[in-house]
């Protein structure tokens, strides 16, 4: 199992922060889900990667550039630099 000799059982969250290799990404999320870990976050690398995320029931799905860019937009509204 790719999880094997990790106590999963000692973890309620996985963060997995691979967003450039979407099939390591798709397999730690899945293995993740299945080995019982309560609450999986993970970084998509776009918006493809975040709907396939989705349907693996990932609770909390994260796209870094989408991020920034509604971070930078909000600035600029404000008036910040």
């Amino acid at each position: 199992m790719l999880l094997s000799g990790i106590p999963i059982d000692d973890f309620d969250i996985g963060v997995v922060g691979i967003g450039e290799n979407v099939s390591v990404s798709i397999i730690t999320c899945l293995a993740l889900k299945e080995a019982g870990v309560n609450y999986v976050i993970a970084k998509a690398g776009d918006k493809l990667h975040k709907r396939i995320l989705e349907k693996l029931d990932v609770d909390e799905i994260v796209l870094p550039e989408e991020h920034l860019g509604i971070v930078t937009a909000e600035n600029i509204l404000s008036g910040k630099e």
